[in-house]
Parts: structure tokens; sequence; C-alpha cells
């Protein structure tokens, strides 16, 4: 296992599952309390593959070159308002102003070509080499802080092969088009049968209204961005086309499909939205004087 360029944003860890677990595709960054946006969102991510067992899939699937892409949304604007409110909470908590110092993001850029943009492997828009006529699994990670993304490539077959490091119960289904929000996976399996060059792109980045705008020095960090991810050149290598088959994967008891099946109980949970942030209640105790629970 191996990502298709040597730079990468961190390393690829390749582990091996056992017959009682299923392999995929999944990723880690860090989680210090406080701090997982903006390490996250600064690009401090990398894949995580579970190595299928033998069995798993069928040989010609099984058998596919397979190129890993971690898409890492950079937002800079935003990652500089986040800063910025850290330093400012942390100076309300008793810390001294070079105590509270961010030295990363809180002076960072907010304007030029590419201070919100989705990075391909640590690296902008690199260029992707492959044969026409043959089938590729593509594993995709969108590691990103609350945005959407809707990557396609044009002139290509595209089937979806697994979502969230879990294969779809009957695979692989054909899709013009991936939608993928904050740390999200995607395998693809892709073909381009005719040398040439091709778009890998997003149709868009939308994103939640954030705070960006409101703080020192904050930029519009709610903008969409609608970018090429990568070009993909094809070769013709005298490859023939093949069909890949259709089948129904090997599952591990725990992902058993349990969609046709009867509930003994049935139990009403109440989402609400985030009553707290940064000591600040926004909502308030309702009606009955109990708070929503998530």
């Amino acid at each position: 296992m191996a990502p298709f360029v040597a730079a990468t944003v961190c390393a690829v860890l390749s582990v091996h599952g056992t017959s009682l677990s299923a392999g995929g595709t999944h990723w880690y960054h860090p989680h210090h309390h406080g701090s997982t946006g903006i390490q996250a969102g600064g690009g401090a991510v990398g894949a995580l593959i579970v190595e299928d067992h033998d069995g798993q899939l069928p040989a010609e699937v099984a058998a596919l070159e397979e190129m890993v892409f971690v898409l890492a949304h950079v937002n800079m604007p935003e990652l500089k308002a986040v800063a910025q409110k850290y330093e400012s909470n942390c100076q309300d908590a008793g810390g001294s102003a070079d105590e509270c110092d961010d030295k990363t993001w809180s002076d960072g850029a907010t304007e030029g070509s590419q201070v919100d943009t989705v990075l391909v492997n640590g690296m902008s828009q690199p260029v992707v080499s492959i044969n026409a006529n043959q089938w590729y699994r593509w594993r995709l990670i969108f590691a990103a802080v609350d945005a959407i993304l809707k990557p396609s490539l044009p002139g290509c077959e595209i089937k979806l092969l697994a979502k969230d490091g879990i294969y779809l119960n009957d695979a692989p289904r054909d899709i013009e088009e991936g939608y993928m929000g904050p740390g999200t996976r995607a395998d693809w399996l892709i073909r381009c049968s005719a040398a040439g060059s091709y778009e890998f792109g997003t149709q868009q980045v939308s994103r939640r209204l954030s705070e960006a705008s409101t703080l020192t020095d904050g930029a519009d960090a709610a903008a969409a961005v609608e970018q090429l991810l990568a070009t993909v050149e094809v070769t013709d290598a005298g490859k023939t086309a093949c069909t890949l088959p259709e089948f129904t994967v090997n599952r591990p008891c725990y992902l058993v499909d349990l969609t046709s099946t009867a509930a003994e109980q049935t139990v009403s949970l109440r989402i609400g939205s985030l009553h707290w942030e940064h000591s600040t209640d926004y909502l308030g105790d309702d009606a009955s004087g109990e708070r929503d629970r998530v």
C-alpha cells in the first residue's frame, strides 16, 4: 500500500485485519480537546488503511492497483479566526498574551489565490498518471472541519465500492460524482477508456455559515470553493478493457444488514443543537425547564 506520490500530509498507515474485522479506508488526526478543528483543519491528518483479509473481495477487485488521496481542506481565514478566538479565551482564563499566543495561525494569511483550498496528499493540484482501459481503486479521504466536497472525474467511469470504510451491500455501484462531508471516506473503482488529460475536481465545497467574518481580520470563510483537485494523465499502454463483477461483500458479524429486521423495542431520542460554546449558552431552558440533550 502506497500513495501515488511520495509527498503526503502525514504517513499512510497500513494494518492487517482479521477474519472478524472488515478491511476499509479510514483516517487519523489529533483529538486534543479544544484543538481538534485547528489541528485537523490545518493538515495534521493521515490515511489509515485496514487491509482486506483473504476472500473478502473478488480476486479481480482485490488485485487492482490502489491509490490513496488525502483531500485536505485548508481554510486559512477560518483557521486564523479560530486561533484568535482561542487567544482571547485563553487570556480571559488568566493566561498572558505570550502564553496564549498561537504562533501558527493567528497571524496567518487571509488573502491570496490558495488561502481556501483543498490539497491532495499535501500538494496543490498534482498530476496522477494511469493507464487507459485499466481499473484502479481510489481511496478518497476528505479531511475538513465543516466543508462538503463533490468530487468527480468527467469522461471516466466511476463505481462506488465503499463508504466510510464499509463496503456496500451490493457492489460496485455506478456513480457520476461523490458527496463527502468532513471525515468521510469513499472507495472508488475508476477507469478511463481513452488516453488524454482528465480533470479530477469538485463542483463545489459548500460550507455552513462560520464566525470567521465577525472576528478580527477574518475573511468570508463561508464562500464556496470550486476547484481542480488533480490532473489525471492517461496513457495508452495496450490494456484490454475488462468488466468488473457485481458482488455481495462477505461481511463480519458486526456489520450484518438489519434493515429488514423487526425491532423488539422502540426508543425515542431527542437530539437538539449544541448549547454551549466558549462559555456561551445559545439556547437556554426549554418550556419544560429541561435542556435538550444530544
